[in-house]
């Protein structure tokens, strides 16, 4: 998919008005657009209720991907494991590499850990606040947790550890079973329970 620089996969319909990306309809909306929409979530919801709502859509979103990548690959996991980076660079989303990922659910262990040279938090993010003290990809980070604990069938956490935003040369995601987290998570669980 990710090779070429113009492919057959993403087709735009201007008489229709439709844009679909591997025949899944959706809608183009540009970076400038997103960063007003972050902007005016997180000043009208704080930081703590902003990223617990950012990092909730992208643990829903990348679940319903991971149960569309299991039947795809008529249930190959492995396979399926590898679609979140290739769809979201497809997507537009981020461009990604896997450094490790390892697991064993007979003993109970997990670990990723990949690393994108770009991400639309980070960029957006850049284009509508000045905060730089935290890592900011917590869409990103939502979807992936969301996506393996989907085809998985356990709680896998996604945190981001290394941000652009923060100055770091490329954002770094970490991924691992919700047991084998500690304190560090607290957020992530607290998100995912978050009452109205």
């Amino acid at each position: 998919y990710v090779e070429a620089e113009r492919n057959t996969w993403l087709e735009s319909n201007p008489s229709r008005g439709t844009i679909t990306l591997l025949n899944r309809s959706g809608v183009f909306v540009d970076l400038e657009a997103l960063a007003v929409e972050r902007r005016h979530e997180l000043t009208v919801l704080g930081l703590e209720r902003f990223r617990a709502l950012r990092y909730r859509i992208g643990f829903e979103q990348g679940r319903r991907d991971g149960h569309r990548h299991l039947s795809v690959f008529n249930d190959n996991a492995r396979v399926a494991l590898q679609a979140s980076i290739i769809f979201g660079q497809l997507q537009g989303r981020f461009v990604g590499e896997s450094l490790r990922f390892e697991f064993d659910l007979d003993q109970r262990t997990l670990y990723r850990e990949l690393e994108f040279s770009s991400t639309v938090d980070s960029t957006v993010h850049r284009m509508s606040s000045d905060m730089d003290d935290h890592c900011v990809c917590w869409n990103t980070a939502g979807y992936l947790s969301g996506h393996v604990s989907e085809i998985l069938g356990r709680r896998v956490v996604t945190m981001e550890t290394e941000c652009v935003v923060k100055g770091h040369a490329k954002c770094r995601f970490v991924s691992r079973l919700d047991s084998e987290w500690g304190d560090e998570a607290g957020w992530v669980r607290d998100a995912l329970a978050m009452e109205s």
